[in-house]
């Protein structure tokens, strides 16, 4: 990403030197500032996950014993009270895992948009300087 910052920050460069429209460098600045937040972003949400990954690998370490405190007390458990059921409880884990996964695949999804805009960057470049 970093380079692509600099490929843009160069691209911006020339384009003054070579006397383009002040809307061009205009547009160039605009997606040098849109790069630099779309990093941002990105680093945010990378560590938001990281933190949810690392509170979902407690919850698996910790589901077992939890569903076997609860299956030794259903039956001692007088008549009207409820607790989730063993299964119950895995099932919940289960999803909040697939939860997890779906956002790790966003930020996958993320991480290829913002390849796409450098790639952009670079093809607007040659196309600017028939390089």
């Amino acid at each position: 990403m970093e380079e692509a910052i600099a490929t843009v920050g160069a691209f911006m460069e020339e384009m003054r030197s070579v006397g383009l429209s002040a809307r061009d460098v205009a547009l160039a600045e605009t997606m040098a500032r849109r790069l630099e937040a779309a990093q941002k972003a990105l680093k945010t949400v990378e560590k938001t996950v990281a933190e949810a990954q690392t509170s979902m690998d407690e919850v698996g370490r910790n589901s077992a014993q939890l569903c076997a405190v609860v299956g030794r007390m259903l039956p001692q458990l007088p008549a009207g009270q409820w607790l989730p059921q063993p299964h119950e409880l895995r099932l919940e884990i289960a999803d909040m895992h697939r939860k997890q996964a779906g956002v790790a695949e966003g930020i996958q999804d993320m991480r290829e948009a913002l390849a796409q805009m450098e790639a952009l960057s670079v093809q607007a470049r040659s196309m600017t300087f028939g390089q």
